[in-house]
């Protein structure tokens, strides 16, 4: 069955037509692939407008988009051998039957579209006063719910309008339900109804229930517990860096999560003294004690932690500039040279470490 393309006329009807297969295939089987072609446009062009082809070739060739002269040459033998001409143009008897047929068919059309309608409105009117009827009692039913269990509940509680009884007519063909089920509402997914509206009041014995507010959840602790300390750490770390450095650190989302994986390598007692004594390192001072670096090396760290507070020596490896002002010390008249860039020059772990000194004071 195939649809033709809706026109801008309001005379044009037909919007299908049927198309077997069988019989198609055995009228046109000697046709060439042009021809074959030529024929279905032909055919939809019939249908579409709702009258016979123009008597006119080159017209008709038009119509159907025929350029070449192999597709007007096709044009013109399927008028000849499927189409006969008259006054008004080529005509075909089965569109021309098709055609009639369905016009034939309007009136019937018509009135059936109107008798639904009719018992669309008489089945809203009739679900619309069962439920009045059930909410009345104190019940209530999912809007969506099959008129057949409507109707019986509303006959349990009271009276109910029996279906076919309005305008005293006989009782016509039960109209589907207007509102889906819910196994339809499921499968559709523009079921936007609303739901009727509750009249009955509500119990009130809901009053009386006190209610407990409920205890936290153990994954709300927990992150208290570890906001809590995550705080301990930054406030000892802050006030040793406050006193080394002067100026306050700087603390971010990107620290927070530093000082979280903190809190996950060492033990969270420990965690804030041993971010105090961090500060304390010479080795870290030329990067002015970064969390990061805290992080990286926090065993490290709370190991030397752990001797100094059990009385043991440290062994702290001084930074860079502390070794090249030791080194620049101990040369003769080192003292005026800049200490902090010689020690960036200066490697004191080579063997001519003197050598490079008193070059660079040369300079100087």
């Amino acid at each position: 069955m195939l649809r033709s393309p809706l026109g801008s006329s309001s005379q044009i009807d037909v919007n299908y037509y049927e198309h077997h297969i069988r019989d198609y295939d055995a009228a046109t089987a000697h046709l060439s692939w042009d021809e074959d072609m030529a024929y279905t446009r032909l055919l939809r062009w019939y249908y579409r407008r709702e009258r016979p082809i123009p008597a006119e070739i080159s017209e008709a060739c038009r119509q159907v988009r025929a350029c070449t002269r192999a597709q007007k040459q096709a044009i013109a033998a399927v008028l000849e051998e499927f189409f006969h001409l008259q006054p008004d143009g080529w005509h075909q008897r089965t569109c021309d039957a098709v055609i009639q047929a369905y016009k034939d068919g309007a009136p019937e059309r018509e009135a059936k579209k109107k008798n639904e309608h009719t018992r669309l409105v008489r089945h809203r009117l009739e679900r619309a006063e069962l439920f009045a009827t059930i909410n009345a009692a104190g019940h209530h039913l999912p809007f969506n719910a099959p008129i057949a269990e409507v109707r019986a509940l509303a006959r349990s509680v009271g009276s109910a309008p029996s279906a076919g009884s309005q305008a005293g007519s006989a009782p016509e063909p039960e109209t589907p339900p207007e509102t889906p089920s819910e196994t339809e509402r499921e499968m559709c997914a523009t079921g936007t109804q609303t739901p009727d509206p509750i009249t009955h009041l509500p119990d009130s014995s809901l009053d009386e229930v006190k209610l407990v507010p409920s205890s936290p959840t153990p994954s709300r602790e927990k992150d208290s517990v570890q906001q809590a300390s995550i705080s301990d750490v930054w406030a000892r770390y802050a006030k040793a860096f406050q006193e080394r450095h002067g100026v306050p650190p700087t603390r971010n989302s990107k620290v927070n999560g530093q000082l979280k994986h903190l809190l996950q390598r060492i033990p969270a007692p420990e965690a804030p003294l041993v971010a105090e004594f961090y500060l304390q390192l010479e080795h870290y001072a030329p990067k002015r004690h970064p969390i990061g670096l805290l992080l990286h090396d926090c065993e490290a760290v709370r190991t030397q932690w752990l001797q100094a507070r059990a009385g043991q020596a440290v062994a702290v490896r001084p930074s860079r500039s502390e070794r090249a002002r030791r080194v620049a010390s101990s040369l003769p008249g080192i003292a005026a040279v800049d200490t902090l860039n010689l020690g960036m020059t200066i490697d004191v772990e080579t063997k001519n470490v003197r050598e490079q000194a008193a070059f660079a004071l040369a300079k100087h």
